[in-house]
């Protein structure tokens, strides 16, 4: 995006969504992050029920634009990043079918997700290009996608001047295909941030700055405390579903969990000198019996998802209870049967899973290829390959290794909805490498101790793990090229890619087993954590 061309945008943007008026000393941010894909509800994680998707969101927003403008408010939409990835839909299109979609939403703004480079660089040009929304991004160099997208926008509202800037985590290059990223700079945004700011409210009389931030809750409560001059953070990366705006010092700090099934609202007021006086925000989850659906946004959905829908509705297997998809730094009882399925499917004595990598869990009944896609979206294949088991050791142990923060109140609270009862210990925070368990591989650790001392028992098929010993295992394609920071599997020999797609081990799996029920035992044992079923 030409200099030229982003002042026109500015303009526009500014002429739409600043609607003419009377003065007003407040105005009004929806906001969304971590699509990833959904276009169509999902069911609800406690009631069973359909909740979310566009269609209806569409109606939801409407209501709200509409309640604002009898109040004569303006009012900005904006996107925390993270839109593609994640259903199969997105991944078929290539992302298209998101940015269609927030073409008729009405979106000003987006900042990236680590998830925008999933596709390759090409592909997001391709994009970007066909946005009718503004990408911004204030800690990203790249001389290949830098001219269509900014480092910051800037509206007039009311004599006040407010500025909108963006940032995206820098572990990107760790958590995406090394090419993906290639050539693309990654700034640490304590460096980048402080400067603009600055810059900002001493030279373009800038009085409000609200940041879109896709580096997770922790890390922006880290980056309040240490940078002056923020006042909203509109947060990604970490599926928060901040119910009540969280306040570090002078900042403000809101999410909207994930997965299209929320939508945020922060209504920012200001004072006479056009400093913000008070922030209040709130969630809107998107009920059906409140908000139905918007028949020309359906149409959109359809036209991207029916020739999908036979295909993915297929029964493939049934489940006996719930499998769920777990806390990474606990355990996955979904990501143990992912890395079972890529045992079974290349015959291997272990399977390995990143729990990052597994994006869903199961109810209990019938299994369709849709739920198993959701599941594991990536398309990556699986690859097997002989490890040492001194390799294995060193992998899991680096894995434990960086910061481990208390379990968020919202995840509490969500495990607690669940039925599941109470749960308090510690999870990896921000940190540049991923979590792994494992099928015929067994460990336990202690968050409490140093890094480097915290593995404290591994078992590999019922025994102990023999260091000098030569283990054929299974990971996905994405781990076996280093992916999630572990280049421990580098260096493993006899590697076979067998172009199996990690979804159609899951298929072939359950099609196998026909009836699949939850591990009987976990992976990864957390001993600094504690689950009791008091409180359900």
């Amino acid at each position: 995006m030409g200099k030229l061309l982003w002042a026109l945008l500015t303009v526009i943007c500014c002429a739409n969504a600043l609607h003419a008026g009377a003065p007003n000393s407040s105005f009004l941010i929806i906001y969304t992050n971590d699509r990833h894909g959904y276009l169509q509800p999902a069911q609800h994680p406690v009631t069973g029920e359909a909740v979310g998707g566009v269609a209806h969101e569409a109606t939801l927003l409407r209501k709200v634009r509409r309640a604002a403008r009898r109040e004569k408010i303006p009012v900005l939409t904006v996107d925390a990043g993270d839109l593609f990835q994640g259903t199969p839909v997105v991944n078929a299109t290539k992302g298209k079918c998101m940015v269609d979609v927030y073409n008729k939403l009405g979106y000003h703004l987006i900042t990236f997700g680590n998830h925008e480079f999933d596709y390759g660089q090409e592909i997001l040009l391709q994009r970007m290009r066909e946005s009718r929304f503004i990408w911004v991004s204030s800690n990203i160099e790249s001389s290949y996608l830098g001219q269509h997208f900014v480092p910051y926008v800037t509206y007039d509202l009311a004599g006040t001047k407010i500025a909108f800037l963006g940032i995206t985590t820098i572990t990107t290059p760790n958590i995406t295909y090394p090419k993906n990223t290639e050539g693309i700079v990654f700034k640490e945004p304590r460096e980048v941030l402080p400067p603009l700011i600055e810059r900002l409210k001493r030279d373009s009389g800038v009085k409000v700055v609200v940041l879109l931030s896709h580096m997770g809750n922790q890390s922006d409560e880290w980056l309040a405390r240490r940078v002056e001059g923020i006042d909203l953070i509109i947060g990604g990366h970490s599926h928060t579903r901040l119910l009540e705006p969280a306040k570090v010092r002078n900042t403000w700090i809101v999410q909207a969990s994930c997965n299209s099934r929320y939508v945020g609202l922060a209504r920012i007021t200001l004072g006479a000198d056009g400093t913000v006086q008070t922030i209040r925000a709130k969630l809107r989850e998107v009920l059906h019996s409140l908000y139905p659906a918007d028949a020309d946004v359906q149409k959109i959905v359809e036209s991207y998802t029916q020739d999908l829908d036979v295909r993915l509705d297929e029964v493939v297997g049934t489940t006996t209870a719930p499998i769920l998809r777990g806390f990474t730094g606990i355990d996955s009882p979904m990501g143990i049967i992912c890395a079972d399925s890529y045992r079974a499917a290349t015959e291997t004595e272990i399977g390995i899973m990143n729990v990052g990598g597994v994006r869903a869990g199961l109810n209990e009944g019938p299994v369709t290829m849709r739920q198993l896609m959701l599941i594991s979206p990536f398309q990556n294949s699986v690859v097997k390959m002989n490890l040492l088991g001194k390799d294995l050791h060193n992998l899991i142990e680096r894995s434990l290794s960086g910061i481990w923060h208390e379990i968020p109140e919202d995840k509490k609270q969500m495990w607690k909805e669940a039925g599941r009862g109470k749960i308090a210990g510690k999870i990896p925070g921000k940190r540049k490498i991923g979590f792994l368990v494992g099928a015929g591989l067994k460990y336990s650790f202690d968050t409490s101790r140093q890094p480097g001392q915290r593995l404290l028992k591994v078992e590999a098929l019922g025994k102990p793990l023999e260091m000098e010993r030569k283990y054929s295992v299974s990971m996905n394609s994405f781990l076996a090229f280093g992916g999630d920071g572990f280049a421990e599997f580098t260096r493993g020999t006899e590697i076979i890619d067998t172009k199996i797609n990690d979804s159609d081990a899951l298929r072939l799996y359950f099609q196998q087993k026909g009836t699949v029920s939850p591990p009987t035992e976990v992976s990864a044992e957390n001993l600094t954590v504690q689950i009791s079923s008091e409180g359900r």
